[in-house]
């Protein structure tokens, strides 16, 4: 017995078979990890496009200010002696969805736009006004979410990179980006 143990210790035939699957292993677990990277990479990209371009969305709010009310006061005989006038609330609100659209997409473009995305991916020819973005498609949406905030969401999909030979279709990266308006009081 303890012949035939020795004997399969020292037998190096299954060496052969081994090392070229475990190579096969290395190289594919090596090649998601890569794939895997760089699309965090892209996904910070397009974040920092989204947040961008929602809150240059939202900044096309308008002031709306509702009319104050006058106060007057007067003397022991009645007789008005001044007026003052109480300021009425201001709010923000946005109205012109095209204005906001338009300014979204502006600073979109102005980080990159879709000029990054197609040089990283393939597909990115969907771009909507005031929808959603359907689960399978893929492209840039803003619309007006809120009295005063502006969502814009991304959705592309990466070419496949090393896994590309396994039949690997790629991975689908989704951001979204909401901005408000807010009015600051006392500010100028």
């Amino acid at each position: 017995m303890v012949i035939l143990v020795h004997k399969l210790a020292g037998d190096r035939r299954g060496m052969t078979l081994a090392f070229p699957l475990f190579f096969l292993v290395l190289i594919s677990c090596s090649a998601l990890v890569l794939d895997i990277g760089r699309a965090n990479m892209v996904r910070g990209e397009l974040q920092t496009k989204a947040d961008a371009a929602a809150l240059a969305g939202a900044m096309t709010a308008d002031v709306v200010r509702e009319t104050g009310a006058l106060e007057t006061e007067q003397d022991a005989s009645g007789n008005v002696t001044s007026i003052k006038e109480i300021p009425g609330k201001a709010t923000l609100k946005l109205r012109d969805a095209d204005k906001a659209y338009q300014a979204a997409r502006r600073a979109e473009e102005a980080n990159g736009g879709s000029g990054f995305v197609s040089k990283v991916m393939g597909e990115y020819e969907v771009q909507k006004e005031e929808q959603i973005l359907g689960s399978e498609e893929t492209g840039w949406s803003g619309r007006i979410s809120g009295e005063r905030t502006y969502t814009t969401e991304t959705r592309v999909r990466l070419k496949p990179g090393f896994l590309a030979f396994l039949g690997f279709k790629g991975v689908t990266v989704y951001t979204g980006g909401t901005g408000e308006a807010i009015l600051l009081e006392g500010g100028d």
